[in-house]
């Protein structure tokens, strides 16, 4: 997953400038009610998208987490039927030994590209 999550970040990261200087000069920004607030906000988290946190924190919890796994040819399969292209899914990956969830606080969260849950998910929830 590190080399493909590294692969993915190097690709992204000239998109990921693009929508964040077209949010900074007002070319592609919000409109109506709060704008300015919206506007700020947009450039908080276009810029945390810009830096390599995320990489280095899901690098990081996929050693802390060790049961983590890629999604399975039917969860795929599944997953592009709801979400098309859209998102990542050679990214996505499932944590069956979530502790929140082994604690009854969730039955089923998702934390940067990773799926949350404890000892299986059904697929109504997935």
């Amino acid at each position: 997953m590190f080399g493909r999550r590294l692969l993915s970040f190097i690709i992204r990261w000239p998109l990921s400038l693009w929508r964040w200087l077209l949010w900074m000069f007002w070319i592609k920004s919000p409109r109506g009610k709060h704008a300015f607030v919206r506007w700020l906000a947009g450039i908080v988290l276009l810029s945390f998208d810009l830096t390599a946190l995320m990489f280095i924190a899901e690098t990081i919890l996929d050693f802390v987490k060790w049961k983590t796994r890629p999604l399975n040819g039917l969860e795929k399969e599944l997953a592009s039927k709801v979400f098309g292209s859209h998102i990542p899914l050679h990214l996505i990956t499932h944590d069956p030994d979530s502790i929140p969830v082994r604690k009854n606080k969730a039955k089923a969260y998702v934390s940067f590209h990773t799926i949350n849950y404890y000892k299986n998910l059904p697929d109504y929830i997935f």
